[in-house]
């Protein structure tokens, strides 16, 4: 039973995040638990109000594409990688928030990831279904539906981890640990630049900052099985190389937009609308159900194009060696 084994695959997956998060907890809290409780519930609720007016923006900027005519289901294969990387209103945040070099980094990072998906001809995994014509509907709907259980992730993930213990500082471990933590899960672009900022909040190494904008929207079990092992390792390649970047340059900057507190609570009290509203609509299990990878996705993702035999014979080539590991 197909539907029964891709529960199962999803529930471990799931069991394995929670395993590896509690191993981190654990780590972490060295006997000043109350005290960083405290701090942790304020923390949690400034980066909240920071965050909160500029995503608002993002969602903006994704209802005036769409209406524009950059979507999802757009002809364009170059055009759909660039929406599932990017947005482009995930950008937004990276500029605002994390600073233009940053920015500048991902963009150029982004943009070689797409190009060796686009040339290379790599599906994309979970597409976004086209639920309507509207682009109120899909920025202020669809979008938050699929962003919103990520953003509110990335930011429990990293105000629970908070700041790296003496054994989490080596940027090569952190970048290791984030690998971990993208594979069972397929991030979008806005869940992406929201986890970089968090962990950059939370004093994480710019390394792994740096990582997490490039990788979590592509290194996902899901997308990987649509790719055979030249692509893997030209995407390897192309991280390494961004990692090498990471660590020659200093990207941070104190070049980043500070807003009114009033603009802030606003900004806020409008996105837990919006995430409530999403959490009416699909139900807690539906809710969640967006973080872990769609397994099913996988199979049903080369039976349309006229290149449809290679790509089912790259599927095939790149399945067969991990067959026994699931």
């Amino acid at each position: 039973d197909k539907q029964g084994q891709y529960q199962y695959q999803a529930g471990i997956g799931s069991l394995l995040g929670l395993g590896l998060l509690a191993l981190l907890l654990l780590m972490d809290t060295g006997g000043h638990e109350h005290a960083h409780k405290d701090h942790g519930s304020e923390q949690f609720v400034s980066w909240l109000l920071t965050i909160s007016p500029i995503l608002l923006g993002s969602y903006f900027i994704a209802t005036a594409r769409f209406a524009a005519g950059l979507r999802p289901s757009h002809p364009s294969l170059g055009l759909r990688w660039l929406q599932r990387l990017a947005g482009p209103e995930a950008l937004l945040i990276t500029l605002l928030l994390l600073g233009p070099w940053f920015a500048l980094y991902q963009i150029l990072g982004l943009l070689a990831i797409g190009a060796l998906m686009t040339l290379t001809k790599v599906d994309i995994t979970d597409p976004h279904p086209t639920l309507s014509e509207s682009p109120w509907r899909f920025g202020f709907s669809q979008l938050v539906d699929r962003s919103a259980p990520w953003i509110i992730l990335s930011l429990v993930l990293a105000n629970l981890i908070g700041h790296p213990s003496v054994p989490l500082e080596n940027p090569a471990l952190q970048v290791f640990i984030l690998l971990l933590v993208f594979l069972p899960m397929r991030f979008c672009n806005l869940g992406t630049v929201i986890l970089a900022l968090a962990l950059a909040y939370s004093g994480w190494s710019q390394i792994a900052v740096a990582f997490t904008l490039l990788a979590a929207p592509v290194l996902s079990i899901g997308q990987l099985k649509l790719m055979n092992w030249k692509q893997g390792l030209m995407l390897g390649g192309i991280l390494l190389v961004g990692l090498m970047v990471a660590d020659q340059l200093t990207l941070s900057s104190s070049l980043t937009l500070q807003l009114p507190e009033s603009v802030n609570i606003l900004g806020l009290v409008a996105i837990v609308l919006l995430f409530g509203a999403s959490l009416l609509r699909l139900g807690p299990r539906k809710f969640l159900s967006r973080l872990m990878i769609n397994l099913k996705s996988a199979p049903h993702s080369h039976d349309h194009g006229h290149h449809s035999d290679t790509k089912a014979a790259h599927h095939h080539e790149s399945a067969a060696p991990h067959k026994h590991h699931h």
